[in-house]
C-alpha cells in the first residue's frame, strides 16, 4: 500500500513538466479550496448572527409578556408570585412604558419609556441600579448620539397628564446617569426610569403597572412555557390580559436565520459535490496522460485493485490538499471579516450595518470546530467517490505500445 501512494505522489510531482496537466490540476485544488472558504465563512456568520440574537437580543428584551387590556394591573404581586412557581423561569418583574417626547434644542424624538425596578432585570451584564427620587435615567449609546447627550445631562421629556381633568400634557426633566451600549438596534430607543418614579410622573398608584415581563431559561420554547402560565394565573387576574411572546415581535429574525441556515446548507452540499467533481476531471485527463505508465504496471505484474489504488491516492491528495488549504483561508478570512469591513467601510466613507437598520453594527462570526472537522472529513470522502470511476477507468484503459 505504501508503494502505491509513492506511485501516487510521483505522478502528481510529474504534472510539473506538463503545462495543462499542471493547470487542470491546479484548478481542482482551487475549486475546492474556494467551497471550503464560502462554506465555513457562510456558516459561521449564520451561527454568529444565531448567538447575537441570543446574546443581544433575547438577553435584554423579555421573553413574555402580560399586559392588560384596560390600562393597569393592581394585582401584580400575586401574579408574580404565582408565575415564579412555574419551572424554567429566571426572573419575573412589573413594568411601565409610557411615550414620552424629548425636547433636544431644535430636535424632537418620540420615545416608549419603560420603568423598571432593577436593571439587571432586564440584562444580567449591568451590575449596577437606579436612585429612587432623583429623576434618574438610563439612555441607550445610539439614542444619546442621536440627541447628543453626555452623563449628567438632563433631558426634556413631554408626556401626558393623566392627572388632568382634560387632554394635557406635562414637562418632566431626567438626568442622563448612565449611559449603556448593547451593540444592536435596541440602543436606538432606550430610555430606562425607575418604576417608583415613572408611577409618580404618571400619577398614578403604587400598585399600578403596565405590564409584567418574563424571562425564561429556554427562550426558544417560550409559547410552552406562557400556556402554563396563562392556565396558573387564570384564577387571580380580575380583568382581561394579553399574553404575548418575543416571537411575535422578533421572531421573524429567528426564522429568518433559520431559513438561511438551511438554504446555505443545501448550497453547500452542491459547491462541494461540484468542487470535487473536478477531481473526476482530472483524474480522467491523468490516466489518459499516464497511458504508458499504466501499461508499465501491467507489464510489471501490477493487479487492477493496486493501479485502483494508485489512482484513488491521487484523488485523495488533490482532496485533502484543497481541503486544507480552503479550511486555513477560511479561517483565516473569517476571524479577520469584520477588518475587511471596517477596511472597505474607510474606502467607501460609509457605514456597512448601520444601527437603525440592522439588529447587529457588525459582522458576526462563530466558527464552529466540530463542523469543520465534520467538513474536512466529508471532503475526504468525496476526494475517494471522486476518484472511484476514474480509478476504474483506468485499468480497463487499452493500451498499444
Amino acid at each position: 500500500m505504501r508503494w502505491t501512494l509513492n506511485i501516487a505522489l510521483r505522478f502528481i510531482q510529474g504534472q510539473k513538466r506538463e503545462s495543462i496537466s499542471l493547470l487542470i490540476l491546479s484548478l481542482a485544488i482551487v475549486s475546492i479550496s474556494l467551497s471550503m472558504i464560502v462554506i465555513i465563512v457562510c456558516l459561521s456568520t449564520i451561527n454568529g448572527f444565531d448567538l447575537e440574537l441570543h446574546e443581544r437580543i433575547l438577553a435584554v428584551i423579555p421573553h413574555g409578556e402580560i399586559e392588560p387590556v384596560t390600562p393597569y394591573i393592581n394585582n401584580w404581586k400575586d401574579i408574580i408570585n404565582k408565575i415564579t412557581k412555574v419551572p424554567d423561569i429566571i426572573t419575573v418583574f412589573p413594568y411601565i412604558n409610557f411615550t414620552g417626547l424629548i425636547e433636544r434644542g431644535d430636535k424632537w424624538h418620540n420615545i416608549q419609556i419603560k420603568g423598571i425596578t432593577h436593571i439587571h432585570n432586564l440584562t444580567r451584564n449591568l451590575q449596577w441600579d437606579f436612585s429612587i427620587g432623583k429623576q434618574q435615567a438610563l439612555i441607550g449609546e445610539g439614542l444619546a448620539n442621536i440627541l447628543q447627550v453626555n452623563l449628567n445631562d438632563y433631558l426634556s421629556v413631554i408626556i401626558p397628564d393623566y392627572d388632568s381633568n382634560c387632554l394635557s400634557f406635562k414637562r418632566i426633566y431626567l438626568k442622563i446617569i448612565k449611559i449603556i451600549s448593547l451593540g444592536s438596534y435596541i440602543d436606538n430607543n432606550l430610555l430606562l426610569v425607575p418604576l417608583s418614579d415613572a408611577q409618580y410622573y404618571l400619577n398614578i398608584g403604587y400598585n399600578d403597572v403596565t405590564g409584567i415581563a418574563i424571562k425564561v431559561y429556554d427562550a426558544y420554547h417560550i409559547d410552552k412555557i406562557l400556556y402554563l402560565i396563562g392556565k396558573d394565573i387564570g384564577n387571580i387576574i380580575n380583568k382581561p390580559v394579553y399574553i404575548n411572546s418575543w416571537i411575535s415581535n422578533y421572531g421573524y429574525m429567528y426564522y429568518d436565520i433559520q431559513t438561511m441556515r438551511i438554504v446555505l446548507y443545501i448550497t453547500a452540499i452542491f459547491m462541494i459535490v461540484l468542487a470535487f467533481f473536478s477531481i473526476t476531471s482530472t483524474l480522467m485527463l491523468i490516466v489518459k496522460v499516464r497511458a504508458k505508465d499504466i501499461a508499465i504496471l501491467h507489464i510489471l505484474g501490477t493487479t487492477h485493485k493496486l493501479i485502483s489504488i494508485i489512482f484513488i491516492w491521487y484523488g485523495f491528495i488533490i482532496g485533502i490538499i484543497g481541503s486544507i488549504i480552503g479550511i486555513l483561508l477560511g479561517v483565516t478570512f473569517t476571524l479577520n471579516l469584520n477588518i475587511l469591513r471596517e477596511w472597505i467601510e474607510f474606502i467607501l466613507n460609509r457605514n456597512l450595518l448601520p444601527n437603525d437598520i440592522y439588529f447587529v453594527n457588525f459582522i458576526p462570526v462563530k466558527l464552529c470546530w466540530i463542523s469543520i472537522v465534520n467538513l474536512l472529513l466529508i471532503g475526504l470522502v468525496l476526494s475517494i467517490l471522486a476518484s472511484w470511476y476514474p480509478a476504474r477507468r483506468a485499468i480497463r484503459f487499452k493500451i498499444n505500445l
